[in-house]
């Protein structure tokens, strides 16, 4: 009896400290960049920057031999 008063007081201890209010580690942190800035700004044609511009097929070196 004496042991499940024991588990039912930690229960209650971690209930009240779950609901605690949290504390305020650090208080000005800022990013430098934000998520939506670094998406829209990455280049996806990067590699080939002509692949996707008029006449890129022209500068292809295909042949039928």
């Amino acid at each position: 009896m004496q042991s499940y008063t024991i588990v039912l007081a930690l229960v209650l201890v971690a209930a009240v400290q779950g609901f605690a209010p949290a504390s305020q580690g650090r208080v000005g942190s800022q990013l430098q960049e934000s998520l939506f800035d670094k998406v829209a700004q990455m280049d996806l044609f990067a590699p080939k920057k002509d692949q996707n511009t008029y006449g890129a097929r022209s500068k292809k070196d295909v042949s039928i031999v």
